[in-house]
Order: structure tokens, then C-alpha cells, then sequence
């Protein structure tokens, strides 16, 4: 690795959660959840169902940690546990009405925040931007 990716790495990995936590912040504000529900959410939503111990898997919690934020969820009517037809051992967790609209309304949210940093790029930059991060989440599948 050459110094000048040591020293980009560095400054992308102090800079990225700053710039995450600026634009999630008036979200997670506005929709008093903590972030690792809002992740949970957005996982069952982008799967369709999870079984329970692919959320812990996806996001690298431990499955009592995993199940503890669940039954909140599941208390606060975001999701709910749905026993799988073909194994009843296996428990999927979907979400609700509640919590589509959850997700729905944070997005909108989150949308005007992303545009307006988005914004402040120039035409040029916002294409690269997006073509550089979609580089990133393909990169993203193996590891």
C-alpha cells in the first residue's frame, strides 16, 4: 500500500462517520429510534423477512443482543415474529404497517438531507459520487 492510500484510508475512515452521523443525525432525532433498530428495520425491509439469526449475522451483533432489540421492535408494533411454514423452529421477522411507515417517513427525511449535501456538488461530481460508491457496495459483496 503506498502512503498517500495510508493516509487517504486514515482521513476517509475520521471524516465518514462524521459525515454519517451529520446527515442521520436530524433523522434519528426527528424519529427517536436508536440507530441499531433503524438498521434492523431497514434490513427486514430490504430482505422482505429475516430469520433471526441472519440479523445478527448482517450486522454483527450477538444473537441475545439481536433478540432484545427485537422484542422491542415486536412491543412497539414495528415487526413481528412469523413462525416459517416449512420449519417451526425457524422464526422470521417481518415488519408491520407501523413499521413501513416508519421507514417510509425517516426516508423522506433522510432524502432532503442527502439532497441538499448532494447539492453541493457539481454536476460532474455528483455523477462521480455515485458511480464511486457503487463501486464501494460492489465491492462490499465479498467481504
Amino acid at each position: 500500500m503506498t502512503k498517500r492510500l495510508d493516509e487517504i484510508t486514515e482521513e476517509v475512515m475520521r471524516i465518514l462517520p462524521v459525515f454519517l452521523r451529520k446527515v442521520h443525525a436530524g433523522t434519528l432525532q426527528f424519529m427517536s429510534m436508536t440507530p441499531a433498530q433503524i438498521f434492523i428495520l431497514m434490513l427486514v425491509q430490504e430482505k422482505g423477512h429475516c430469520c433471526l439469526s441472519d440479523i445478527g449475522r448482517e450486522l454483527s451483533i450477538a444473537p441475545p443482543t439481536a433478540t432484545g432489540i427485537i422484542d422491542r421492535l415486536e412491543r412497539d408494533n414495528y415487526i413481528k415474529r412469523v413462525h416459517s411454514q416449512e420449519d417451526r423452529r425457524v422464526v422470521n421477522v417481518c415488519l408491520t404497517k407501523k413499521g413501513s411507515t416508519y421507514l417510509e417517513q425517516m426516508r423522506n427525511e433522510k432524502y432532503e438531507r442527502v439532497k441538499q449535501v448532494i447539492g453541493l456538488l457539481t454536476t460532474e461530481d455528483q455523477e462521480n459520487y455515485l458511480r464511486i460508491l457503487k463501486t464501494f457496495i460492489e465491492g462490499l459483496k465479498d467481504v
